[in-house]
């Protein structure tokens, strides 16, 4: 089971890391060895569930890029039931950690792939909600040809849109999910807007 990475502010990182050791329904718990997906969280402390096959880690913002400032930007927990960052701040952050070559490992480049095929983010949602080097960059793994580069010719991947979305309803709905855009950086995408599948 995949861990589950909570991102603190680095001014409460210490306090929060205290609170997790005095914890009853947790303890501290090794990493694994591994050169994967997990590799990125080495150095950060690492929990595991009591009772449960589920381990999480604490990770500060600066570690996505992120500036202390965005948690002013989460989504309240009323609208989707926990404290959510909204898309746009979460892609900027990833983008400009790999822009400036300070993630080594390609973890964070598989996980902008994945959002841009998830979401189906677009050339007109970067422009909307990108600055900087990471504009430029996730622009050019968000157009129809690259999008269909990653599908290859894989049979399973006959009629796709992306990677993870099969039809025009799966891209609908992933239009509609919470977070997807931010009202203070630009409009939320028409439905009628994004993808053509033609490359």
């Amino acid at each position: 089971m995949q861990d589950i990475e909570i991102c603190i502010q680095t001014k409460d990182f210490k306090t929060i890391a205290e609170l997790f050791d005095a914890a009853q329904f947790c303890f501290r718990f090794r990493h694994i060895v591994s050169k994967g997906y997990s590799a990125h969280l080495k150095g950060f402390p690492r929990f595991r569930v009591k009772g449960m096959n589920q381990c999480f880690c604490i990770v500060t913002e600066a570690h996505y890029g992120l500036s202390p400032i965005a948690f002013s930007d989460l989504l309240d927990a009323s609208v989707c039931g926990f404290p959510l960052l909204p898309l746009p701040l979460y892609v900027q952050g990833l983008s400009d950690v790999v822009t400036s070559q300070r993630e080594k490992n390609a973890t964070f480049v598989v996980q902008i792939e994945y959002l841009i095929d998830g979401m189906d983010l677009d050339e007109d949602w970067c422009l909307k909600y990108l600055d900087g080097q990471a504009q430029a960059y996730v622009q050019s793994k968000s157009t129809p040809i690259a999008k269909q580069k990653r599908m290859g010719s894989h049979p399973k991947y006959d009629d796709n849109l992306t990677t993870f979305i099969h039809d025009e309803r799966g891209r609908q709905a992933a239009l509609k999910v919470i977070g997807r855009m931010m009202e203070s950086r630009g409009k939320q995408p028409s439905p009628c807007s994004s993808y053509s599948k033609h490359v």
